[in-house]
């Protein structure tokens, strides 16, 4: 049904420079005006037309008023059914007669003195010789109304506010033109079709994103720069860490670290096979070392 009409549309405009009105020429051609602008819309997205919005704001009738204009108000209905019959007509009449009118209608009836109901009887009886529906004549002239009657006839739930888009279209200079491409698939580089394809221009005026930022710092160099921070404060100073293979001498035996321990084990740590002893150790700090480990 869309592309039928997009069709249509397009159709139309090849023979017609613009439309002054999408919604007078729904009503000329008898088209749903939601439809015609998705159409619209859709050629928007082309950039073969332009498109000028017309807000419209007014009143539609609910399917109480719709009933009203083809049946008449209930007041009128009420007195109508009771003047034909001549006489008083009892209440269950009227009820079993018009139905959930009935009592809307007697209730407007009376109020405008059309009629009366005998308090004894219960019937109701014609106060007067002939009414005018003016409801029904203002339903069916809305947009003449005042404002005092739309009220009115908003309160009684026969008419609601409705809106209404309607657009001004124009063909632009891409009318007609093959519709562009939005994406390059594999198939157009391998077989170079690419460079003869019209793709959809990109809008890098309105691109939404954040700005790029700088890099952190990893949360772990953060917790070590506090703890270096922390010990030189307490007076220690800091070894140079580019001495990437040390003796287990310096990484084990200078720190007292027992000769059972776990981390000398060899899933720990990784042993070279040359040097396979440390070099130009000082002699009196080694002995030292050696008397702690042995002695305490």
């Amino acid at each position: 049904m869309a592309a039928d009409m997009k069709g249509q549309l397009i159709d139309y405009l090849k023979a017609n420079s613009s439309i002054a009105d999408t919604e007078a020429l729904c009503k000329e051609k008898g088209w749903n005006h939601d439809t015609l602008v998705g159409a619209v819309k859709s050629l928007l997205a082309e950039e073969q037309v332009t498109a000028t919005s017309m807000k419209r704001e007014g009143w539609k009738l609910t399917g109480e008023g719709e009933d009203v204009c083809a049946k008449g108000a209930p007041e009128v209905q009420v007195f109508n059914f009771v003047k034909s019959k001549g006489a008083p007509v009892p209440n269950a009449d009227l009820d079993a007669a018009l139905g959930s009118v009935s009592k809307i209608g007697l209730g407007a009836a009376m109020k405008n003195k059309w009629v009366a109901i005998d308090k004894a009887t219960k019937a109701v009886s014609t106060a007067v010789d002939s009414v005018e529906d003016e409801v029904q004549k203002d339903l069916k002239n809305l947009a003449s109304l005042e404002k005092a009657k739309l009220d009115a006839l908003k309160k009684r739930k026969m008419i609601q506010p409705t809106s209404l888009t309607a657009f001004k279209v124009e063909k632009t200079a891409n009318f007609g033109a093959e519709k562009a491409v939005a994406d390059i698939t594999a198939e157009m580089i391998t077989q170079g079709t690419w460079k003869e394809t019209n793709f959809k221009s990109f809008n890098f005026q309105n691109v939404s994103g954040l700005p790029c930022t700088g890099g952190h710092l990893h949360p772990l160099n953060k917790v070590k720069t506090e703890l270096r921070n922390v010990l030189t404060l307490m007076g220690f100073e800091e070894m140079k860490t580019n001495q990437w293979v040390e003796s287990s001498f310096w990484n084990f035996d200078s720190l007292f670290q027992p000769q059972q321990h776990p981390a000398r084990d060899a899933h720990d740590t990784f042993f070279m096979e040359a040097p396979s002893r440390a070099q130009n150790i000082p002699e009196e700090y080694l002995e030292a070392v050696k008397t702690m480990h042995e002695k305490g």
